[in-house]
């Protein structure tokens, strides 16, 4: 396992020496790109081709193209993985899409029946170069992409199944340090698997070497029967960086109630972030247990709640942070606290 990790850290050095040389190129637009790929794909310059559409997927993931052109071009280099892989990263990001569902569903088909007819390669003759085969997987790294596949074809909660079983428990207990990443053929998407304390945090979207970089899924898979929390948008040099929105569930039966309280069982803040941190407007909205809804707009810099001018000046008994905004539905107060707000379970390694 630790030759494992050496691996790992290597290649964290090899892609900083690679950033800090390389030279600034002027930024083309996604319509340059495409053109680029498209006339590549005429010419049968499939490695190029590739280049151009990954550049699109990486500076715009929603558009569609993106995932189909580097497909054709993965199928001209004879690369019926990569095809499938990158066609999968596109139902994720693009769920329902007919272009991108469609052509994978094409084909798989075809890739278990050329698995089932190809004839045997004829052995090289000698002096002939060969590539050298990709290592085999780990089975750190056949249980990561098992639970990668589970998510795209399921969703979240397919995770929060998996972390109940035995077999998490003893693939977590086999794993010496963390965090475990396993990336897919595109280079770009993948899944890592995160401790702090004798807390589990998983990670499934984009990635820039082994930094979380680009759209992004972050969950806890510690106590699920009491709460469950959960992450989802921009990501950069491993931190949300960008919009984003945490919603927070809350088992009704294990909250440690007060008299007269009626509490949250379904929380929902949507707004900005840099480093991990709130930073902007944000939306929040609180789902009651007694089916009410409350809903409020407060500020935030740099993690900490602003006062906001309509509400009230001092905070009652047990209120530490300041009034940072309004219900707008109800006028009740929403208070903030005396320390910074950040996404959960950032410290996790």
């Amino acid at each position: 396992m630790k030759q494992v990790v050496s691996i790992m850290l290597c290649a964290i050095v090899l892609l900083s020496s690679i950033s800090a040389c390389a030279k600034p190129e002027l930024p083309q637009t996604v319509a340059e790109l495409l053109d680029l790929g498209e006339k590549y794909l005429l010419e049968l310059n499939y490695e190029q081709a590739l280049v151009q559409f990954l550049k699109v997927i990486e500076v715009e993931p929603m558009n569609p193209r993106g995932y189909t052109g580097a497909a054709e071009a993965y199928l001209g280099l004879e690369d019926t993985d990569g095809a499938v892989a990158i066609l999968q990263q596109g139902t994720h990001v693009l769920p329902g899409n007919a272009q991108i569902q469609g052509m994978l569903n094409d084909l798989l088909p075809q890739e278990t029946v050329r698995d089932l007819e190809a004839e045997p390669e004829p052995l090289p003759e000698i002096g002939d170069e060969q590539e050298p085969e990709p290592e085999p997987l780990s089975e750190i790294q056949l249980y990561l992409r098992d639970l990668l596949v589970q998510y795209d074809t399921e969703g979240y909660e397919s995770l929060y199944a998996a972390a109940e079983t035995a077999e998490f428990q003893e693939f977590t207990a086999f794993v010496d340090v963390f965090p475990v990443i396993y990336i897919d053929a595109t280079g770009g998407y993948g899944i890592g698997l995160y401790k702090s304390g004798e807390s589990f945090f998983v990670y499934i979207g984009g990635y820039a070497g082994l930094l979380r970089s680009g759209n992004g899924f972050w969950t806890g898979l510690s106590n699920l029967q009491d709460t469950q929390n959960r992450f989802e948008g921009e990501w950069q040099d491993d931190f949300p960086n960008g919009s984003g929105t945490i919603v927070r569930w809350r088992n009704v039966d294990a909250i440690e109630r007060q008299t007269n309280m009626t509490y949250a069982v379904l929380t929902e803040w949507a707004g900005a972030f840099q480093n991990g941190y709130y930073d902007g407007s944000f939306s929040v909205v609180y789902n009651l247990e007694d089916g009410v809804v409350h809903r409020w707009s407060p500020v935030y810099s740099a993690g900490m709640g602003q006062a906001a001018s309509t509400s009230p000046q001092g905070n009652p008994a047990g209120r530490s942070g300041p009034a940072i905004g309004i219900c707008h539905d109800c006028g009740t107060i929403l208070y903030g606290s005396d320390s910074e707000s950040r996404v959960f379970g950032l410290g996790a390694q």
